[in-house]
């Protein structure tokens, strides 16, 4: 359990490293939408481009994210989460024009993606300055 927990840490430096370096990588992030529960689909989203959510398999239960994603904030997992994320997770809390979204992605990865999400999302005047502002 902890040389698994070694090698994914490992690897998430490194994709994210490659990605820092401009390279094209994807990186595994979750999705959920609150108002249908608590359960978080696996996906993707690929660096280089504009932010775009892809599930990893095609019978997942949330398929498609809904359009014009605005960046709230970046949180640790609470206690109840941990339990079914990732422990080095960090949760992306975002509006969209159907509700709330929510997405984890890997601490070292975090800034990346919602980089995306900035980059994707309209003008917002109420929007924070940085990411990771409080």
């Amino acid at each position: 359990m902890v040389i698994g927990s070694m090698v994914v840490a490992w690897r998430v430096r490194r994709t994210a490293a490659r990605a820092a370096a401009g390279a094209v990588v994807s990186f595994p992030v979750g999705a959920n939408l609150p108002d249908e529960g608590r359960r978080y689909s696996l996906g993707r989203v690929q660096t280089g481009r504009e932010f775009r959510w892809e599930p990893r398999w095609s019978r997942t239960r949330l398929r498609e994210l809904p359009t014009e994603l605005r960046y709230d904030r970046a949180r640790e997992t609470t206690l109840r989460e941990m339990s079914w994320l990732p422990s080095s997770a960090l949760v992306i809390e975002c509006e969209s024009s159907a509700g709330p979204v929510r997405l984890w992605a890997h601490t070292q990865q975090g800034a990346q993606v919602v980089e995306m999400i900035s980059r994707t999302e309209a003008p917002n005047v109420d929007s924070p300055g940085h990411p990771f502002d409080a």
